[in-house]
């Protein structure tokens, strides 16, 4: 069977028009052939990516869990209870990711701490800081998820409603983007 290969679109990645305007150009192509999911949070990609996938990812921050020593990284790698900061991790564990690729800014941050046992047993992991480096590699993808992260941005909305104009067949996410957020707040509290 075929690998299948999934990119996902973290609209927070876009810093400024500049960017924007290169999203546009890389995506316009990818999205009116490729089946596109639209969704509010990151987190609720998780649903949407196969198993045993190759997992690319614009974003400008990495979702691999932000610090290995408490609640936060033993719910997402043992109990599959993530929010938009570990979905990511959670999905390398519970869905047996092939690889992992991360399309960053030049001033994400990431940190050494971060690179956790989960992420050091993958087959493939990379980080690049333009999307020209990732057109190099670039495989044809099964499925985009784009995400509009509304809450890190005032340009994501209309990048948001942008990609949904451009696309041919999409799908668009509903329900509430931060249900399952609050849901993991509610459990650590208790």
């Amino acid at each position: 069977m075929k690998d299948k290969n999934v990119l996902t679109v973290d609209l927070d990645w876009i810093q400024n028009q500049r960017q924007g305007l290169e999203l546009i150009k890389f995506l316009k192509p990818i999205l009116e052939n490729t089946e596109t999911i639209f969704i509010r949070g990151h987190q609720q990609a998780y649903d949407y990516v196969f198993e045993e996938c190759h997992l690319y990812n614009i974003d400008h921050h990495h979702d691999i869990g932000y610090g290995h020593n408490g609640k936060v990284y033993d719910d997402a790698i043992i109990e599959g209870k993530f929010s938009e900061g570990e979905w990511v991790l959670s999905t390398i564990v519970f869905k047996k990711l092939k690889s992992y690729t991360w399309i960053k800014n030049y001033d994400s941050t990431f940190i050494i701490q971060n690179v956790t046992k989960p992420l050091r047993a993958l087959p493939v992991f990379r980080m690049y800081d333009e999307l020209d480096s990732l057109k190099k590699i670039m495989p044809k993808f099964d499925r985009v998820i784009i995400c509009e992260s509304v809450n890190y941005s005032a340009l994501t909305p209309f990048y948001y409603e942008l990609f949904k104009i451009i696309c041919k067949n999409k799908f668009e996410v509903e329900n509430d983007n931060f249900l399952s957020y609050r849901q993991v707040l509610v459990e650590r509290k208790s």
